[in-house]
């Protein structure tokens, strides 16, 4: 493979049915990859980290209580992680039905779903193509070259929430703590819900490095 490639897509080789349509998907895409096994998510790109899931993988990663260890492992270590659910959930559910002789409601998979989402972002799709379309717009936004790249973070917490905002430029571990109590800040869709009167109601944020955390995540400036 060539060197000069713009991104380096990791894949867990563990994903046997998925890696050759994920290496066809990286030769389209003009990408770099490699096979091999990872320690964390099926899918790595810089600073963002993929967990791939089908419906009835969900399912059964739900029963043997894999999934949030897996969620929680991931936000440790990355700054931007993610779970995908790909495919029917009637069928998922189904299917667990078919080869267990057991139920697992959509109640339950919906719930387990909400639950996850205290700890990670949680996506459903229909179908590998559009997991894999989506992937690649995730991976190129989390590791574009502007100012919402945020720095490693030296002192990792449970709370992705943390983990993101310390790691923005001017803002550090102090001020990102500030934040997450006095929003009670948890998962990923609190987070991107901040504007700039809440940011300022926390200890140590002016006009000034509200506006470094809106552009960090994308928001709007009021």
């Amino acid at each position: 493979m060539k060197n000069d490639y713009k991104y380096k897509l990791f894949i867990d080789s563990r994903e046997h049915k998925r890696v050759k349509y994920a290496t066809q998907r990286c030769e389209l895409w003009g990408w770099d990859y490699e096979v091999k096994q990872l320690p964390y998510g099926d899918y790595v790109c810089g600073n963002c980290v993929i967990e791939y899931k089908t419906t009835l993988d969900f399912i059964n990663s739900v029963i043997d209580g894999r999934m949030k260890k897996e969620a929680i492992d991931q936000a440790n270590h990355f700054p931007y992680h993610y779970v995908f659910i790909v495919g029917s959930v009637d069928g998922g559910c189904h299917m667990y039905k078919k080869y267990t002789k057991r139920q697992f409601h959509k109640t339950r998979f919906y719930s387990a779903v909400a639950s996850l989402s205290l700890y990670t972002t949680v996506i459903i799709l229909p179908r590998m193509m559009d997991a894999f379309q989506l992937m690649k717009k995730l991976f190129e936004k989390c590791n574009a070259t502007n100012n919402r790249v945020v720095r490693p973070v030296e002192k990792l917490s449970r709370n992705p929430c943390y983990n993101f905002l310390s790691g923005i430029p001017r803002i550090g571990q102090t001020r990102a703590e500030n934040i997450c109590t006095m929003h009670n800040l948890k998962n990923a869709r609190q987070l991107w819900s901040l504007d700039k009167k809440k940011l300022m109601a926390c200890d140590g944020i002016g006009e000034s490095l509200a506006d470094v955390v809106l552009d960090a995540l994308g928001n709007e400036k009021e």
